[in-house]
């Protein structure tokens, strides 16, 4: 219930701040910032720069301590070692809703990233975060204008995807409005800090916007609640997962993606056989 209450205001957020909002707008990719005013978000926007007054024309806050209110959600785009702080300044203002976009944590493999990963999840742990990543895009809702990628489809659908992937997220929902399919809601949730797959099934389970569920996993957490979850949610809205690393090479590259253990056949054959999932 916790979750599901918390799920509802990130996904229909009526503020929003982003840490690491650059004063500048960077060539190419827009970033965060960027992408979130580009894709026509309505709601307050807090951009959070200690070196800058304004971005794009908005105030800019040093900290979110600064912030005149706590928000509905915190994206978070700055470098790895920043992230903690980052995290403790959430903490500091009263903001639980959390998406860090950033990598570089335990899906490297590296000693650094898998400290780094440890205090984060620490720190979220301790002051009751809800954290969406690290490593990965974050949210879509078409019907709120939220999006955090280029030139998404504006188009609302009875469609939902859960993706480990934040380019899948990206890809599959450009290349499915080519062929006339729409998403209510897609969240990207890369190294699943503290809001795993399963979270996100449960609240879509109950979402009047949602009719289908589509996933692409990788690895998961607790195998045994998503088959409960998967079996349970299948009765009344259809689960389709696209499984990744199910090969010796597949399971390579899922880890070193985001940290996953990816899981043998025998195991999601015998998954998808009890939980009806496509």
């Amino acid at each position: 219930m916790k979750n599901r209450k918390s799920l509802d205001v990130i996904f229909h957020p009526q503020s929003l701040a982003v840490v690491g909002a650059p004063q500048e707008r960077p060539l190419g990719w827009p970033g965060m910032f960027g992408c979130i005013r580009d894709n026509g978000y309505a709601g307050r926007l807090y951009p959070i720069n200690p070196r800058a007054s304004q971005v794009e024309g908005l105030k800019a806050y040093p900290d979110l301590v600064s912030v005149p209110e706590p928000v509905d959600l915190v994206v978070i785009s700055v470098p790895a070692t920043a992230v903690p702080a980052a995290l403790l300044d959430c903490a500091a203002s009263g903001n639980r809703n959390v998406h860090i976009f950033t990598a570089g944590f335990n899906e490297t493999g590296e000693k650094e990233g898998i400290e780094l990963h440890r205090q984060i999840e620490e720190i979220a742990i301790k002051n009751g975060l809800n954290v969406i990543g690290p490593n990965c895009m974050g949210v879509y809702v078409p019907s709120e204008r939220l999006a955090t990628w280029v030139m998404p489809p504006k188009k609302s659908g009875p469609v939902a995807f859960i993706s480990q992937s934040g380019g899948h997220a990206q890809d599959f929902t450009g290349y499915a409005s080519r062929l006339g399919i729409f998403f209510s809601k897609v969240v990207s949730y890369g190294n699943a800090l503290t809001l795993d797959s399963t979270d996100f099934l449960e609240y879509l389970a109950d979402d009047p916007e949602t009719t289908i569920i589509t996933m692409y996993l990788e690895g998961v957490k607790d195998g045994r609640r998503l088959l409960d979850v998967v079996s349970r949610i299948n009765r009344i809205k259809p689960v389709i997962i696209l499984k990744a690393g199910l090969t010796e090479a597949g399971t390579r590259a899922v880890a070193s993606h985001t940290g996953s253990m990816a899981g043998g056949q025998h195991i999601w054959d015998a998954f998808f056989q009890m939980s009806g999932a496509v």
